[in-house]
């Protein structure tokens, strides 16, 4: 099941989509020939109904193309800087993903990292008091960006006490 908030922000952003396809006024094949889908998932996109069909990441990669541009605003930060701990791993070098939903991974990962690392807790404990288990803590850690979806560092992010909003804005 996913977290009500997370089902929130897919739903605020296929409706933005929605607005935007419908404004764009063509016809749905070249619009899913915009997004490089087909005519069928185009008019999916155009009711705003369905959202749960789409990650999180396929809906912001879908903005470009129709013209909006996608902003994630996290507030609730640990303040401090992280403490030196043995067990904190190294950082695990990635291909660069330079699309929108990459984009926003690499800004949500080194959040949720950083609240990892300024929580002041073991991994055990912290893992006990998230319910992220441990080798999930210890992955996040490392910043392994490959692993997670947008949906998962989102609900990560909450769990580690982070609040999380989407800007849409037209670009």
């Amino acid at each position: 099941m996913k977290d009500p908030a997370v089902v929130a922000l897919r739903d605020q952003l296929a409706a933005e989509i929605a607005e935007a396809i419908n404004n764009l006024g063509e016809a749905r094949i070249d619009t899913g020939i915009r997004l490089g889908r087909d005519a069928s998932a185009a008019t999916t996109l155009a009711s705003g109904g369905l959202s749960s069909r789409f990650s999180l990441d396929a809906l912001i990669n879908y903005c470009a193309p129709v013209g909006l541009e996608v902003k994630i605003v996290l507030t609730g930060l640990n303040e401090g800087k992280p403490e030196e701990r043995a067990d904190r791993g190294r950082t695990i070098p990635s291909e660069p993903d330079h699309s929108a939903s990459g984009l926003l991974r690499k800004q949500l990962i080194k959040a949720v990292a950083h609240q990892i690392n300024t929580a002041g807790l073991g991994r055990n404990e912290l893992a006990a008091r998230t319910g992220i288990p441990a080798t999930t803590l210890s992955a996040l850690r490392a910043e392994n960006i490959q692993r997670f979806r947008v949906d998962k560092l989102i609900e990560f992010a909450i769990k580690l006490g982070l609040n999380i909003k989407l800007d849409v804005e037209h670009a």
